[in-house]
């Protein structure tokens, strides 16, 4: 499990599961952003919020992944996202999983010193 910012030093590896067979599993939570910066200048912060530095066109890293010979998915909802891994547990073969997500859902990794627990 990675964000859309960290895939970014780690896509090339897709190329060594798939030359070797790997059948490791990737998620990517993608938000077109570097969301734990964002979230850190809103909350934390309380501004000023750097698009030019947090924010990413929209990449699709399962067509990513495809282009690296590895199985590729985008999936949007809950339901979809069961189906995938699903699919890739049974075909055994390395997947990166593109899961969409809003940048506004803050990463369960952080409370970032409990300001999201307080009302804005």
């Amino acid at each position: 499990m990675i964000g859309d910012g960290g895939i970014g030093y780690h896509i090339g590896d897709l190329e060594t599961a798939v030359r070797l067979n790997i059948p490791a599993i990737t998620l990517v939570f993608n938000n077109s952003s570097l969301a734990y910066e964002y979230h850190v200048q809103k909350h934390v912060l309380g501004g000023p919020i750097i698009d030019e530095v947090n924010d990413f066109a929209e990449v699709d890293h399962a067509a990513v992944a495809r282009a690296f010979g590895a199985r590729g998915e985008r999936v949007t909802t809950s339901d979809e996202l069961r189906a995938a891994l699903a699919e890739a547990v049974q075909q055994n073969a390395p997947t990166l999983i593109d899961v969409v997500v809003s940048k506004e859902q803050p990463a369960p990794v952080t409370t970032y010193e409990g300001v999201l627990d307080r009302p804005v």
